[in-house]
């Protein structure tokens, strides 16, 4: 937490990115089930299962943007408490 001696971020065990050779492992590990997993996600599709298609659309072209919208108000309030040096 903020504030406590020792705990103020830096280098720490087991933090940041795993290591490339973690990942290729889980790769070559998952490489025979690679035709399996296409077969059983295609027939999911076929079969119209949501979940299945949303995955498909997500990987091959990517997530749509995501668009938000940012309403502020500035009212008196907010300028009661400025420090006196900026009336100059």
């Amino acid at each position: 937490m903020a504030g406590q001696k020792g705990r103020s971020g830096g280098k720490r065990p087991g933090a940041g990115r795993k290591p490339k050779k973690l990942s290729d492992a889980v790769q070559r590990c998952l490489n025979p089930y690679e035709e399996g997993a296409a077969e059983a996600l295609g027939a999911a599709i076929e079969h119209g299962e949501a979940w299945a298609v949303k995955m498909f659309f997500a990987y091959r072209y990517g997530k749509p943007v995501q668009c938000t919208e940012n309403k502020h108000e500035i009212t008196e309030k907010a300028f009661e408490n400025l420090p006196t040096w900026m009336d100059d």
